[in-house]
């Protein structure tokens, strides 16, 4: 069987598991995230050990900007900028457009909200650059990653209008955006910190610069990157931690974070070979790649289904069960299904027409 070398079985593990981190702490452990619902699930059935899990999982979101830069700086490489913005482009919108219409459909009949102009204004997406409401609740974070996509996108247009956009060009366009990054903080020089993703950037380029790594040469030559990235992904991460009195270690456990996700990104270099099954090389990519639906989906349209299922009559602890074998089955069939289409109509009719 073919394997495909550009990706790694270890990292979409570790995408799959903050994607559901992400829904564990929603679900289980945020009581205040039933606050809006008309009728709110009773969350008494859910073991403590569920519990104490969901607490942390907050920390999903940085493990997410942290793979990004890892696998966007991959999807980088010798790509014609036009075709890497337009693979982003084909890739988040058309799954956020339909989540968020779903979600503008179904979570006014579960809550007291009421559909507004802006709210029909935020299937655009343009809320992210002019403001506004975010219709999606973790939305926040794609406006993140935007940012971070354009700057890639950014490097790549300057880089191949000389050469292709390489291992070494990307290595020369993080140390410029890091040294940047930290004098922005030194100046105070807030149009240049919002440029350049204030509190976020170090993930990123941490992710991305390790991502390069595949022998001693490549991790001693990029040993500035790295461990000025790390410092600053560390502080940021304790600094998100520090807000949850009700977590212990917080420290060390925000230094294991920094460090399993540089040591998981390194070794996932290393080329990909045949040793996994069959069934295995095709179920992970695919559920990781279910993660970014399931990541939109999981809040407003995943705590009403909660909610109309409660009030078909389902116990509580029924009620999520059900609710996320529906948000797993609509990220299925938007990947599968949906994705695809959408790039085909996009590649027919935007494509050829540039």
């Amino acid at each position: 069987m073919k394997i495909d070398t550009t990706r790694s079985i270890s990292l979409d593990f570790v995408r799959i598991f903050a994607a559901f981190w992400v829904l564990c702490i929603h679900w289980f452990a945020c009581p205040d995230c039933f606050s809006a619902l008309k009728q709110a699930p009773t969350l008494d059935w859910v073991p403590s050990i569920l519990h104490s899990f969901s607490e942390w999982g907050f920390l999903g979101v940085d493990i997410f900007f942290i793979l990004s830069g890892s696998l966007i700086a991959k999807s980088a490489l010798e790509n014609e900028w036009s075709n890497f913005a337009k693979q982003r482009f084909v890739r988040l919108f058309p799954a956020y457009f339909l989540i968020g219409l779903l979600s503008l459909v179904i979570y006014p009949f579960a809550t007291n909200n009421v559909i507004t102009v802006d709210k029909i204004f935020s299937l655009s997406g343009l809320q992210f650059w002019i403001g506004g409401p975010p219709i999606l609740v973790v939305g926040w974070t794609l406006g993140i990653e935007i940012a971070f996509y354009l700057l890639i996108t950014f490097a790549v247009y300057l880089y191949s209008r000389k050469n292709s956009f390489g291992p070494k060009e990307i290595r020369n366009f993080l140390n410029i955006w890091l040294i940047l990054y930290i004098l922005s903080i030194a100046i105070n020089f807030e149009p240049l910190q919002k440029l350049l993703i204030p509190n976020y950037a170090p993930y990123f380029i941490l992710g991305a610069v390790l991502s390069l790594v595949k022998s001693k040469k490549d991790f001693f030559s990029s040993i500035f990157t790295i461990s000025i990235s790390m410092v600053l992904t560390l502080k940021y991460v304790f600094s998100r931690v520090v807000h949850f009195p009700q977590l212990h270690h917080k420290f060390i456990a925000s230094v294991l974070l920094v460090i399993s996700m540089t040591v998981l990104i390194i070794f996932s270099n290393r080329p990909a070979t045949s040793s996994s099954t069959k069934i295995l090389n095709k179920f992970i990519p695919t559920l990781s790649r279910m993660t970014y639906p399931i990541y939109l989906i999981h809040f407003e349209v995943g705590l009403s289904l909660v909610y109309f299922c409660i009030r078909s009559g389902l116990s509580s602890k029924d009620a999520f069960l059900v609710a996320l074998s529906i948000i797993v089955v609509i990220s299925f069939v938007v990947v599968q299904y949906f994705e695809p289409f959408c790039k085909k109509i996009f590649y027919k009719y935007v494509h050829k027409r540039n």
